[in-house]
């Protein structure tokens, strides 16, 4: 499920979407210097964007897990 900590790869995702199009498109309607040297950079930026958004997600702890978790223990203590 994406939540607010899955900004970052959706910021990435985008970015390499957007150069992956710009350096792939079959039709040629934008300058030859945007093809060539443009849709390159925004990929490059943007896999390792994308790569620090997926571990942010997968190595972060679930705040809601945690608050149950602490909940829990809290009033077992009590």
């Amino acid at each position: 499920m994406l939540t607010r900590r899955d900004t970052l790869f959706l910021i990435g995702a985008a970015t390499v979407v957007t150069g992956g199009a710009l350096f792939l498109n079959p039709i040629h309607v934008e300058p030859l210097w945007a093809e060539w040297f443009v849709g390159p950079v925004l990929v490059y930026v943007g896999l390792p964007i994308a790569i620090i958004g997926i571990a942010i997600h997968f190595y972060t702890a679930n705040e809601q897990s945690g608050q149950t978790k602490n909940s829990a223990a809290t009033n077992a203590h009590r």
